[in-house]
């Protein structure tokens, strides 16, 4: 079997390129023949390990170089690339040869959906993440038109996979619709101690993330319980606007903007409660991470992602979207029962077992398998 990937680039360190590689690596390792064609790598090497049996094939597009120029040279290179993409991806797939081409919902889903071929679009986010990109500016009439020609392009698909049966109920007008998780590719044998009093979370710092909701939960938690620290982990656009409620909340030695961390796992062993405060995400891999390392979590129960990993009361708690208190109260009944959270950080760490890289493969593999069997 012979299998092509499509996606941006494989230097970017995002999880949609994290669970590509890991995906590629484990099937070469069976036998299968695994190439991936990106545009914009130029050289620049894999973020994440890449087996050295994967054929990496970069067209060097640079599909996304020309964003900062003018509106009039934004539109006529976006044409250009355009055409040009279409016409070097057929060249190249026509010599592969591959069984079934692959779109992660990059720049190649459309071309890619005239593509005669066995073809699969996996979507690593959520319709509600599809609906937010629409905006309301002078270029809504453009995202509007991109937004029919995406709906039209997935009906074109052998198989649409997303990652949640929540999230699939979302995509009711459509028939080829299929539901595989994504992998935990995040390894741990040790478990945390849970006796430290240290609550993370990690993200970017972007409105999505919902990181302002937090700092306000926390601010009440802070009047309630002594000797606990919340650090966030990453960084982005909004450091300096959560850095200032920190500071109006009167949390500075009690609430961290830690920034970027480059082992991220050191810092889940150093916890005793993972959060995530998002409006929406695609999976929610931070949570399988944590809950890797025997950590208890308390989430929102955002679209989509966390339903599917936390068992309310059992790995952890599912928190109403937005709901502040509760949120807090929460974290003060896992800060305040210390049995309670050694138990639940026990279940959460066996419940990552659900998305380990075998049982998540094999689901992968089975839907090659029948797409290959399916008459064209």
């Amino acid at each position: 079997m012979k299998i092509v990937y499509c996606l941006q680039g494989l230097h970017y360190s995002g999880g949609t390129e994290r669970i590509t590689t890991a995906k590629a690596n484990y099937l070469v390792s069976h036998g299968i023949d695994v190439y991936i064609i990106t545009t914009e790598d130029n050289d620049r090497q894999s973020f994440f390990p890449l087996d050295t049996r994967v054929k990496h094939c970069d067209l060097g597009l640079n599909l996304y170089a020309h964003w900062s120029n003018s509106l009039l040279k934004k539109i006529y290179f976006h044409i250009r690339n355009k055409w040009k993409f279409q016409h070097s991806l057929t060249i190249l797939l026509n010599e592969i040869k591959p069984d079934i081409v692959i779109s992660t919902f990059c720049g190649e889903v459309i071309p890619l959906s005239h593509w005669k071929g066995r073809k699969i679009l996996e979507y690593h986010y959520s319709r509600y993440a599809f609906e937010q990109k629409r905006r309301i500016t002078a270029f809504r009439f453009y995202d509007d038109w991109k937004y029919r020609q995406h709906l039209k392009a997935i009906k074109r698909y052998d198989r649409f996979v997303v990652l949640t049966h929540e999230d699939a109920q979302n995509w009711t007008e459509f028939d080829n619709v299929a539901i595989i998780p994504n992998i935990n590719g995040f390894e741990c044998e040790q478990s945390a101690s849970l006796k430290n009093p240290v609550v993370v979370a990690v993200g970017r710092l972007v409105e999505h993330k919902g990181f302002d909701k937090l700092i306000e939960a926390w601010s009440i938690v802070c009047k309630r319980t002594e000797g606990w620290t919340l650090h966030i982990y990453g960084e982005g656009a909004l450091r300096n606007e959560l850095q200032k409620l920190i500071d109006e909340k009167g949390l500075g030695n009690r609430c961290f903007l830690a920034g970027l961390c480059s082992n991220i796992k050191e810092k889940y062993l150093e916890s005793s409660i993972f959060t995530l405060s998002s409006v929406y995400e695609g999976f929610g891999l931070v949570l399988l991470e944590a809950m890797t390392c025997g950590v208890p979590v308390v989430s929102f129960a955002c679209p989509c992602g966390p339903r599917a990993i936390i068992a309310d009361g059992e790995n952890g708690f599912l928190v109403p979207p937005g709901n502040v208190e509760e949120l807090a109260d929460k974290l003060i009944y896992l800060i305040q029962h210390p049995e309670k959270r050694k138990e639940m950080g026990m279940k959460a760490k066996q419940s990552t077992e659900n998305f380990s890289e075998e049982k998540v493969m094999r689901q992968w593999i089975e839907l090659f398998e029948d797409l290959c069997k399916e008459k064209k």
